[in-house]
This record gives C-alpha cells, sequence and structure tokens, in this order.
C-alpha cells in the first residue's frame, strides 16, 4: 500500500492572495496531521488488540494440547520411532485428531494481524518522518 506523501498538492494555489495561500496551507497541513494521528492510532490499537488475542489463543492452545493427548502421540514418534513407521498411517490420523487445529488457526490469525499492524505502522511513520525531513 503506497501512502501518498502530498495528497492535497494538485490544487493550484497561484491564483489565490498571500494571505489566502498561507491559511489554506496551514489547514491542510492540520488536515493531514489529524488524518496521519488517526491512521496510527488505529493500527497501534489493533496491534494491540491482536497481541493480547495472541497471548489468549497461545493459551487456549496450550490448553487443548494438554487436554487432547497431542503430546503423547508426539511423543510416540521420538521415543519409539522404527516401531512408529509401521504404523505411521494410523499416528498420522491419531495426531491429525488430536490437534487442536482451530487453536492453531487463531494463533496463525492473531499473529499475521498482528505482524502486518506494526508493520504497516511503521510504514506510516516512516514515511511521515521522511516528508518532514524533505520540507
Amino acid at each position: 500500500m503506497a501512502i501518498d506523501r502530498n495528497p492535497f498538492s494538485y490544487i493550484a494555489a497561484d491564483k489565490a492572495p498571500e494571505a489566502l495561500r498561507g491559511d489554506i496551507r496551514m489547514r491542510v497541513a492540520s488536515l493531514e496531521r489529524r488524518a496521519w494521528t488517526a491512521r496510527l492510532s488505529a493500527l497501534v490499537a489493533l496491534a494491540l488488540a491482536s497481541l493480547s488475542a495472541l497471548v489468549a489463543s497461545a493459551l487456549y492452545v496450550w490448553n487443548a494440547v494438554e487436554a487432547s493427548g497431542f503430546i503423547q502421540y508426539v511423543s510416540l514418534i521420538f521415543s519409539d520411532g522404527p516401531a512408529m513407521l509401521a504404523y505411521s498411517r494410523e499416528l498420522v490420523w491419531s495426531l491429525l485428531e488430536s490437534a487442536p487445529t482451530f487453536g492453531f488457526a487463531l494463533v496463525l490469525g492473531a499473529g499475521l494481524i498482528s505482524v502486518g499492524s506494526v508493520m504497516s505502522a511503521g510504514r506510516l511513520v516512516r514515511a511521515r518522518h521522511d516528508v518532514a525531513l524533505t520540507a
């Protein structure tokens, strides 16, 4: 997503009096700051909410893995590897049945949203910083 550095640059201000041009520039700068602040606030709120959802879903997965017996099936692979090769089909089906897939999906979704919102907020701050340096 490209961030427009000067969204009001298409406005021709050469026919207005100098005082009016200054007032317009100040008002546009104020609106741009307000829009930037609102975007950044929304991204930070989304990042915090998704991080808390990530922690809650990770705890849910931990409890579901303990309750489902998934750990016991995984430990069979490491404790008795050659015997598990003979029964690999049954082991795979048992792992799939006992895996908390809904919890894994929650963790993955919350993680992707939190990483995406943090990266977008970083891009927004960096773009604002670049504009401030060039102005």
